[in-house]
């Protein structure tokens, strides 16, 4: 990506580029030999060779002389060529004096629109022109401080040709950001971020079945739908593969279409997992790889992915990378490290984490935390416990559950076949009063089988209900309608210390008392403020927090509207947002 700053002398471009470029990813470009000169340029005319003999002939005619024509032609020409043929081999780079800049620079008097316009057709196009205008008296009186005559013999043309120009730059398709003088650095900064943003492209890379039932799949398309919102350009670049689900990306996860859904490659190894074992997801990696190594990439696109092999080969073909992690790596932690480690940017869901990486000497400068979020204009809704209850139950249901009290638990029930704390839950049950009634929400048909009949071994079938998948906008009635929300994780380590479950962020936006296993990783998000805690698998425990919980509504409620106003700092909006500063190179 190139950008390139336009303005009358004094207007603070050189300040301006300067300052870019020493605190953003941005170059900014100079031609410091002989040598530089010569051979960029000559890539300049290889590149563009009718552009550099239409701006050569240009340069003869309105020279003004021999003396100007060589002091023009060294400056004007070979310059501002080599520096536009240095800048295009960078990911980013700021030009301060380019071929836009000599609208103001080589012509000697005031030329007609026409004329304008002709010469500018042949300029080369920065990805971004940054100009600035103003006050003359503030720029004037900048160039006599700096010690800079007033040319006027030409300074009235000059003038003139620049009104004409600002209006002709839009005309002629150029991107233009415009900063009036008076603007501090940092002001001018943001003004410039903001239209990268608009024009950057940004690619969400995923090797993994989508949509799925999975966690990470909502998570992933919720922060799609808020880059764009933001203004991005949004596209998900997704493998081909044979999906029991036939429904969008859209549809399924209930998101606005505001991206662009890319599938790549036509061969699906994984639905011969029978045939190749374990063997299916390497050749599955290696054919995604390939298809997305043989893709186009615009240089400076922001590649966003949570592989560290697709991060790599993203850096390798000249993308800004973001990875997010949400997971340590096992055995391919040294391959993974050695793929991430010119990333320029790594999300990491919790403390522990960003912790490994620095460890790891990763700087701290490339590594943001960035914890799961929720969307609050879906579970933060005015509903009462008894309303959502009728709206979800039959009449004959609710005639039933009237006397009953609702511990509920939300989203998968395993993961990959390791246990995610079901088990405890219905074991509590036996400690617990008979009034007292389990729902589960998420599980498959498969485990939705394995837990009841685990639950009949236990003589509590009866006050146990499970439920497949249902919509976002029913599951938060359903967390309406409970009494306790249950976070019931195991001591493994990926939930000791790696996860950051969506259904946390959810469960304290329903305004509803959760009952968690003590782990560090829940740690970093609850507290004894927001949350009652109990050892981890442990069922008489939880059972006693649990009743502790629903005898005490006072405090019940006070934690609750605690961890409510708590995770007003977790929106996927405010996500997005934070990652989105440091995504975008300057």
């Amino acid at each position: 990506m190139i950008i390139e700053l336009y303005g009358l002398p004094g207007s603070g471009k050189t300040t301006i580029a300067a300052y870019l470029g020493e605190n953003s990813h941005f170059q900014q470009v100079t031609i410091g030999s002989s040598f530089e000169l010569l051979l960029y340029s000559f890539l300049f005319f290889l590149r563009h060779p009718l552009r550099t003999v239409m701006l050569g002939i240009t340069l003869c005619v309105f020279s003004g002389g021999f003396r100007l024509w060589y002091t023009k032609f060294m400056n004007l020409f070979l310059h501002h060529n080599a520096k536009y043929a240095k800048a295009s081999l960078l990911t980013y780079a700021i030009i301060d004096q380019g071929h836009c800049q000599n609208i103001l620079s080589l012509f000697e008097r005031s030329i007609s629109e026409n004329l304008l316009r002709r010469y500018m057709r042949w300029l080369p196009k920065p990805d971004l022109l940054v100009l600035f205008h103003g006050d003359s008296e503030v720029r004037e009186a900048r160039l006599q401080k700096r010690g800079y005559g007033v040319r006027e013999r030409w300074q009235e043309g000059v003038n003139k040709n620049f009104v004409q120009s600002k209006h002709l730059f839009q005309d002629m398709g150029f991107q233009v950001v415009s900063c009036p003088f008076g603007r501090s650095i940092e002001e001018v900064a943001n003004a410039v971020r903001e239209a990268i943003m608009t024009r950057c492209p940004f690619v969400y890379i995923v090797n993994a079945r989508m949509p799925t039932e999975k966690a990470y799949g909502h998570q992933i398309i919720q922060m799609c739908a808020q880059f764009s919102a933001l203004g991005l350009p949004v596209q998900l670049w997704r493998p081909y593969r044979k999906n029991p689900i036939t429904e969008t990306v859209f549809t399924y996860y209930d998101v606005k279409e505001n991206f662009f859904v890319r599938t790549l490659g036509r061969i699906d190894f994984m639905k011969w997992n029978s045939l190749f074992f374990k063997r299916a997801q390497w050749l599955q990696e290696i054919f995604f790889l390939s298809s997305l190594f043989f893709t186009r990439i615009v240089r400076g696109t922001i590649g966003y992915t949570r592989d560290p092999s697709v991060a790599w080969l993203l850096k390798k073909k000249g993308a800004f990378v973001v990875y997010e992690c949400h997971d340590w790596f096992g055995k391919s932690k040294t391959l993974a490290l050695f793929f991430l480690r010119k990333v320029d940017l790594i999300v990491s869901t919790n403390r522990f984490i960003e912790g490994q990486f620095e460890k790891a000497s990763f700087q701290k400068e490339s590594l943001v935390l960035a914890p799961n979020g929720v969307d609050l204009s879906v579970f933060d809704i005015d509903v009462t416990k008894e309303e959502a209850r009728k709206k979800i139950f039959t009449k004959q249901q609710n005639t039933v559950l009237d006397s009953k009290k609702i511990i509920l638990y939300e989203g998968s029930f395993r993961t990959m076949g390791k246990e995610k704390g079901i088990i405890d839950i219905i074991q509590s049950l036996v400690f617990l009063p008979d009034d007292i009634m389990f729902i589960g929400v998420g599980g498959s048909m498969e485990d939705i089988e394995y837990y009841t009949s685990y639950a009949r071994s236990l003589l509590v079938h009866k006050r146990v209900v499970l439920l497949s998948r249902v919509s976002h906008e029913t599951l938060a009635l359903y967390l309406k309608a409970a009494d306790v929300l249950v976070l019931p994780f195991p001591q493994a380590a990926h939930y000791t210390y790696f996860m950051t479950p969506l259904k946390m962020f959810e469960y304290m936006a329903s305004r509803r008392v959760v009952v968690t296993t003590d782990l560090p990783s829940i740690r970093e998000i609850l507290s004894e403020d927001n949350a009652f805690f109990c050892p981890p698998s442990d069922p008489k425990a939880m059972a006693e927090r649990i009743l502790f919980a629903l005898k005490n509504p006072l405090i019940s409620d006070t934690l609750a509207g605690q961890a409510y106003r708590d995770v007003g700092r977790f929106s996927w909006e405010k996500r997005a947002k934070k990652i989105l500063y440091r995504s975008v190179p300057i």
